[in-house]
């Protein structure tokens, strides 16, 4: 809703002949003829004629009005078409968000920095640039760190530079900028899926592989199919329900060890048995990512034991 422009003078003509006429008894006492027909009365209707079409232009914005305001609000060239659209084209440029203050700021400009950008996370306070984690992981003030996932088939190095080129511009004066690409954690799955019958074992594996690699991705995974949100842990619980939901399969279970009764872990990171949580009798329960973290799977590292009826 437009704001209502204020009335700067409402001073009208005959306000204006009636203080004129006031005034003169004090200014000029000797003049008494105050008819309509004395040449000095006359003088004062016009001078007043003339101060009503003055008040009336301070009311009115004229164009030279609208270059000014344009220019104040930074348009570069004024004159270049119509002052009302010169002056809507700087206002709308100004409501644009050109600077990066909040985490939701820097994502977004880090996504309209490079198309090929397809998700970005920012980590306020981090420094993700530093060689070990317990420094990627220390408090920074100041410091602010913008992790990017790229298209499939982008150059990673050459989006980096652009995304941090473009966050330089509009970072605040104090804020060092740090930008990253997301850091990929690669686990492996194993499961035994139990079937319906008559289901190819197959198709059956296939289907329950690309369901397992769909969940995960960081692109299109997680519950909303919008990539898979960063630092998130991986519940065990949640591969067991994706694999259950599949038609082909009637149930699920863990492996075991050859010729033995112990329970191998449905998820494991190779070399790094530290992101595992248990519970107290000692089965997995989720795998742990850190907040700069997303996971990889590929089907490869998908292991899967069918057993059709």
């Amino acid at each position: 809703m437009p704001i209502p422009l204020p009335n700067l003078d409402d001073t009208t003509y005959a306000q204006l002949l009636e203080m004129a006429l006031r005034r003169i008894p004090v200014h000029a006492p000797e003049w008494t003829n105050h008819n309509q027909s004395d040449p000095g009365i006359t003088l004062v209707q016009l001078l007043a004629y003339f101060t009503e079409m003055l008040l009336f232009q301070t009311n009115e914005i004229t164009d030279r009005d609208r270059q000014a305001f344009a220019r104040l609000l930074g348009a570069e060239d004024v004159k270049a078409g119509k002052p009302d659209e010169v002056l809507r084209q700087a206002i709308l440029r100004r409501r644009d968000e050109q600077r990066a203050v909040s985490p939701f700021d820097f994502e977004r400009h880090a996504m309209e920095a490079d198309p090929q950008v397809a998700r970005a996370r920012c980590l306020p306070r981090r420094n993700v640039e530093e060689a070990n984690q317990a420094a990627r992981r220390a408090d920074r003030p100041g410091h602010v760190s913008v992790l990017v996932v790229e298209h499939q088939g982008a150059e990673t190095s050459q989006i980096l530079p652009r995304v941090r080129a473009f966050l330089e511009a509009r970072r605040l004066l104090t804020v060092r900028v740090h930008v990253a690409p997301a850091r990929f954690v690669r686990m492996r799955v194993r499961f035994r899926l139990y079937l319906t019958g008559g289901t190819p074992s197959e198709e059956a594996h296939s289907q329950a592989s690309g369901a397992l690699q769909q969940f995960l991705d960081p692109l299109a995974g997680g519950h909303r199919r919008n990539g898979w949100p960063f630092g998130r842990s991986i519940y065990v619980s949640e591969l067991y329900q994706i694999l259950a939901r599949l038609p082909a399969v009637d149930h699920v279970t863990p492996q075991m060890e050859t010729g033995t009764t112990v329970r191998v872990d449905e998820i494991e990171t190779p070399g790094d048995a530290s992101r595992a949580a248990r519970n107290q009798e000692g089965e997995l329960t989720a795998l742990t990512l850190s907040d700069e973290e997303l996971p990889s799977l590929t089907s490869a590292d998908v292991g899967l034991e069918v057993v059709a009826k």
